[in-house]
């Protein structure tokens, strides 16, 4: 038997011991915690698993967060994808506004980094909260620059009314341009 296939094991008992915690709160952490640990080291699957056994709506966004970023890391990009879809639909049950908010950022930002341009845009929208709508904003332009969106970077972070927000996006964007030899276009955005 492989380390990955006794590492299955003990997370499997670690996710058996995890259910029997009587108080929902700290089940809710706990499985999180399992959750995303699995995910760090591929396994993907049994993550998802035990991602669904979360009964608290917050504690399940996050683990789905998690879970589609690392699948995004290893290029598991039409995954995500999906995983990014229900954290957003978990996430719309949180009812902590606070809470809510912080989600929605985080899955505009994972959303944006695999590529997911519009629906990132989209969940930028829904949060209730100009401040975390504009970090959303300006961590998906910077997304976008990475993966060579720029004039869609510029026009995103152009949304952005903060200006101390707007000029972090606009270099970020110029850093990428002139990491791809575009040196006197990120001249001209460091400018704006």
């Amino acid at each position: 038997v492989g380390m990955v296939e006794q590492a299955r094991e003990v997370f499997e008992q670690a996710m058996k011991t995890a259910e029997r915690i009587e108080d929902a709160k700290e089940r809710a952490e706990e499985l999180k915690g399992i959750a995303v640990e699995m995910a760090e080291v591929g396994i993907f699957e049994k993550a998802m698993k035990t991602a669904e056994k979360i009964e608290d709506a917050n504690e399940r966004t996050w683990a789905l967060i998690v879970i589609a970023e690392e699948m995004t890391k290893v290029g598991m990009i039409e995954k995500a994808r999906e995983v990014f879809e229900q954290a957003m639909r978990t996430a719309e049950r949180i009812e902590v506004v606070g809470e809510r908010r912080l989600a929605l950022r985080e899955i505009a930002v994972g959303m944006a980094k695999a590529g997911m341009v519009e629906q990132a845009m989209e969940t930028a929208e829904r949060i209730e909260n100009a401040w975390h709508q504009e970090w959303a904003l300006s961590e998906i332009a910077e997304g976008m620059a990475k993966a060579g969106m720029f004039e869609k970077a510029k026009e995103t972070a152009e949304r952005i009314e903060n200006a101390w927000r707007r000029a972090w996006a606009l270099s970020e964007i110029a850093k990428e341009m002139a990491k791809v030899g575009m040196v006197e276009q990120a001249r001209e955005v460091f400018e704006q």
